[in-house]
């Protein structure tokens, strides 16, 4: 992913300065069997998108980027837990580039340190905002529980969706607002309420986060067609090779001849596919229009979102959450 943008820079510092101020005590409290992928997995990178919503959520709503830096970094361990959990489930090897922690683990460690990372971001949670005024503690643990409850429903329906037979776009939509959607969701609002935002504010935070997740995933399905190996940090076709569900995959098996679907579904029952399969695909996808169908989506999420965010008055915030968005749209990776 490209490098942030100026005026983000500084979120990301501060984050960052106080995400390492926090998981160093732990290092000392927890085995160091499982604290090593703990820290072997927050440290190797990522984009650190959730975090910054929970900072510019707080901040649109009249709130300080400090007082929103605990909840930032309970979003971003939790983040990094479903990471750990996925790659069990998926039985991938790589992530972000690097051996995945069931890779270099095994399963049992993977599944306890990613266990542990969950408790250690609640634990984080409560030591900072159990004194929260007007209930609002219970308002921001409710919220950052369903968050992790849709992420979980969202796996769930992936998992009955991955088989030969091809989901519709609205029910890959349906499972990507819980897999993808619901925790950037839930770090927008997570900061709004540490901020106290209003009703409305929060119900437009909830949509903005919504608009975001839903084109932030369907930007990396497109990516995986349309991008290069080297941004992505995958070979492209990946998905496709995998035999996943995908906006773009949903999309194309809704639109091709009964002929086309035939041979689409016979590919996916293959008990492996290969780089001409992907080739293959790709021409259909291209051949109906898919390609740009999956632009347009991602465009009017996008657009859309932008909308809420002009449900609050300009301000620093403001245009810093715009030139994210924009951001988020121009990436190759």
């Amino acid at each position: 992913m490209a490098a942030l943008p100026d005026v983000l820079i500084p979120y990301a510092k501060s984050f960052d300065t106080f995400f390492r101020a926090q998981n160093a005590p732990r290092r000392t409290q927890t085995p160091l069997s499982i604290q090593a992928p703990i820290d072997y997995t927050l440290e190797n990178g990522g984009k650190r998108v959730r975090p910054l919503l929970t900072l510019l959520g707080a901040e649109l709503c009249g709130g300080s980027i400090d007082e929103a830096l605990p909840a930032a970094c309970c979003v971003e361990m939790t983040h990094n837990f479903t990471l750990i959990h996925d790659d069990v489930m998926d039985d991938a090897d790589i992530r972000r580039g690097q051996p995945s922690v069931y890779k270099k683990w095994g399963v049992n460690t993977a599944i306890l340190s990613g266990d542990s990372l969950f408790v250690q971001a609640m634990m984080l949670l409560t030591d900072h905002y159990d004194s929260l005024p007007n209930n609002r503690f219970h308002h921001l643990y409710k919220i950052y529980l369903e968050s992790i409850y849709q992420v979980c429903n969202g796996q769930a329906l992936d998992m009955d969706q991955a088989s030969d037979q091809l989901s519709s776009p609205q029910d890959y939509l349906q499972m990507i607002d819980g897999k993808t959607a619901a925790l950037l969701r839930g770090a927008l609002l997570m900061g709004g309420v540490v901020a106290g935002g209003s009703e409305s504010q929060l119900a437009h935070l909830h949509a903005l986060g919504t608009d975001l997740g839903l084109a932030f995933q369907i930007q990396d399905d497109l990516l995986d067609v349309t991008g290069s190996q080297e941004k992505v940090g995958k070979s492209i076709g990946g998905d496709i090779i995998e035999g996943k569900q995908t906006f773009l995959m949903t999309t194309l098996c809704e639109q091709m001849t009964s002929t086309h679907q035939k041979e689409l579904q016979s590919m996916l029952s293959k008990p492996k596919r290969d780089d001409s399969d992907v080739a293959w695909v790709i021409k259909q996808m291209e051949s109906y229009g898919v390609v740009e169908e999956a632009q347009r989506a991602l465009k009017q999420y996008y657009q859309q979102g932008m909308t809420h965010l002009d449900a609050f008055a300009e301000s620093n915030a403001y245009d810093v959450f715009s030139t994210l968005i924009h951001y988020l749209m121009g990436r190759e990776g």
